[in-house]
């Protein structure tokens, strides 16, 4: 097979229209789940109440309780790759893994609060922020911290956080107020806003455009890197928003919940910078957190509820058109890859941390990969012809 270097993408415009959403994995009644992150293709992780947290190593088809050693409210879950990161939450609790999960160790911000988000910008540099309006910066990777009011007279919790780099950050607070750095969290600024409903997710697009989500379908952007905020109305005033998560300056969603006579969960999208919304999945719990990995939404929520607009099956296959298949389940020697793409289709071959490990060009119905000298593991199989992406999942098991 010729190698290649192929940018291959799933356009957020795919995403399907309401009722087109699974249900990923789910747990008992009165549990929770709050956040949700994949810092690989492959790899992803969520957590939430009573220490909860599970990780996918199949882009979230499937997923794997951890033992976290904690018994605390997780709000927040950050990964720098896919071994390293933190999560944080109710009595200032901060944990940090260097092994994707398999053990972690405690850390002590001075404080004794909840800290409802962190967020490593790299190994050493890490900031976290939470109740009481409190920003905490540590340059060692979390074994000290230095901690700072955000706004000495205002003391509202911090719900949101995303820093784009290491200088520029923006947090979410109650009443509506936002405020931004831009040297790496030492000093704040206020931004007017155009709400006093509580902010409860914040993500920026790129550079200058950004979105904050909250209580009542309160939903408020910037387009001046966080300068001034304005209301854009998703048509739901209903709505309650609790977190919210954009690509770049266009595509975006939001979940969270609306009462019709019980609370059920809910999710919009945007692919115009917040001018329209499509109600694309409601009902079931309420979803707390949400996240797009690799073209595909994930939204968590009450019950561990981990839903998504990935067909999946609980086998190999992730095409909802079944026309890619890789066999045999699992490989050792070599891995036949069966699709109606040919001349010209393009292939990539993608292990469980996201790396490029094959690509090329597919030629015939059938293609017939050596994978005697892979590592044991999962493979993900993208296959892209006529604008159209299917994909197969394998695993190669010495």
């Amino acid at each position: 097979m010729e190698r290649a270097t192929l940018i291959i993408g799933f356009a957020l415009g795919m995403i399907p229209a309401s009722g087109q959403f699974t249900v990923l994995h789910t747990g008992a009644a009165g549990s929770s789940l709050e956040a949700i992150d994949f810092p690989t293709p492959m790899i992803g992780y969520a957590v939430g109440k009573d220490g909860a947290a599970y990780k996918s190593m199949d882009s979230g088809e499937n997923w794997t309780p951890l033992s976290t050693g904690s018994d605390a409210y997780l709000f927040g879950v950050h990964f720098i790759d896919a071994d390293f990161g933190f999560v944080s939450g109710g009595g200032a609790t901060v944990l940090r893994t260097a092994d994707g999960g398999t053990s972690w160790t405690p850390l002590t911000p001075p404080f004794t609060e909840c800290i409802y988000q962190v967020q490593p910008i790299t190994a050493s540099l890490v900031y976290a922020a939470g109740w009481g309006g409190y920003f905490f910066r540590s340059t060692d990777g979390g074994d000290d911290w230095t901690i700072a009011s955000i706004d000495p007279n205002w003391q509202g919790w911090v719900f949101g956080m995303h820093f784009r780099d290491e200088l520029n950050g923006v947090v979410a607070q109650t009443d509506g107020r936002i405020y931004r750095s831009d040297d790496g969290g030492l000093n704040w600024t206020q931004s007017p806003t155009a709400t006093s409903n509580a902010l409860r997710g914040i993500s920026m697009g790129d550079a200058t455009t950004g979105f904050a989500a909250g209580f009542f379908g309160t939903v408020q952007k910037t387009v001046n890197g966080g300068a001034n905020w304005s209301t854009v109305n998703t048509g739901y005033p209903g709505d309650s928003y609790y977190g919210v998560h954009f690509t770049d300056a266009l595509n975006g969603v939001i979940c969270g919940g609306y009462y019709a006579g019980s609370w059920q969960g809910v999710i919009l999208r945007t692919d115009d910078g917040g001018t329209s919304w499509d109600r694309i999945h409601t009902g079931g719990p309420v979803l707390n957190g949400i996240t797009i990995n690799d073209g595909h939404i994930f939204a968590v929520g009450t019950n561990e509820v981990i839903v998504s607009d990935l067909i999946g099956t609980g086998t190999t296959d992730l095409s909802d058109r079944m026309t890619i298949s890789a066999s045999p389940i699992p490989a050792a020697d070599h891995v036949v890859i069966r699709s109606i793409a040919v001349d010209g289709g393009k292939l990539e071959v993608r292990d469980a941390v996201g790396r490029l490990v094959l690509s090329g060009v597919v030629l015939s119905t059938s293609e017939q990969v050596d994978v005697s000298t892979w590592e044991t593991g999962a493979y993900t199989v993208r296959i892209t012809m006529a604008g159209v992406e299917q994909r197969t999942r394998f695993v190669v098991v010495r």
